[in-house]
């Protein structure tokens, strides 16, 4: 369901229809964007517990190209971090 209280055209208050009483506008393709965009922040995270990081951050990526929402970044933050190239010493020990 589309989250706007106001149609962005004409202001007027928006119901729970895709389209704006007084305009006409349709938001039908806003509300899929913002559904799609949700799907595929959980498919990039389906793929990241699977260690499928470079499907996460395709998927993550097309996420924020359709909308650039909280979590959506959150993860996007994660995965950048997960790209880092690892020195082979995860306990900070430096005698070898």
């Amino acid at each position: 369901m589309l989250t706007m209280e106001r149609c962005p055209a004409c202001r007027s208050r928006l119901g729970n229809t895709p389209l704006c009483p007084r305009c006409g506008c349709d938001f039908t393709l806003a509300a899929r964007a913002k559904t799609q965009a949700q799907n595929l922040v959980c498919r990039a995270i389906q793929a990241w517990c699977k260690d499928d990081h470079d499907m996460a951050a395709a998927h993550i990526g097309e996420s924020l190209a359709l909308k650039q929402g909280h979590l959506a970044k959150a993860v996007a933050v994660m995965l950048l971090g997960q790209h880092r190239p690892l020195d082979g010493n995860a306990t900070g020990d430096s005698s070898a």
